[in-house]
């Protein structure tokens, strides 16, 4: 594991789909996450795809006002102005990850990660993950490395 960690993150389907074709580089939230520049973040998508399905970098974590940060990322979070509006709409504060080296693989199941998480359940933020979950989702996203980075 490297020093800034790994971690899963869980996504709605259509923007996990989005950041795999390269449509989708910013992940937008509301509350402040603890994330380094360079923490690997694995990527759930929710259900019903309900599998991990690669990785991203995290580049940056900005914060600010939600038009600001509208003005600054919007064209590379992958959803429109009012959804933007009425995702942030009771929040002071925007947050956009910037994602690089995104890697989509082979999609893993929840049920298959509870072989080394037993009780997992999918993150409403994130979760950290250990060394040993880390390098079972790199043998088995990724099995001999195949990945397509973008």
């Amino acid at each position: 594991m490297t020093s800034v960690g790994e971690v899963l993150i869980s996504i709605y389907p259509e923007y996990a789909a989005a950041i795999f074709r390269g449509e989708k580089t910013v992940e937008l939230r509301r509350r402040i996450p603890g994330l380094k520049s360079g923490t690997k973040m694995w990527i759930y998508a929710t259900r019903p795809v309900g599998a991990i399905l690669g990785y991203a970098f995290v580049g940056d974590v900005s914060k600010g006002p939600p038009n600001i940060m509208w003005e600054i990322f919007g064209d590379r979070a992958a959803v429109g102005r009012e959804k933007f509006d009425s995702y942030f709409s009771e929040a002071d504060v925007a947050v956009c990850i910037t994602l690089t080296g995104i890697s989509e693989g082979r999609p893993l199941s929840a049920d298959g990660f509870k072989t080394v998480r037993s009780g997992f359940h999918p993150p409403q933020l994130f979760t950290r993950l250990s060394e040993k979950e880390s390098n079972f989702l790199s043998q088995n996203v990724f099995p001999q490395d195949l990945s397509m980075t973008i």
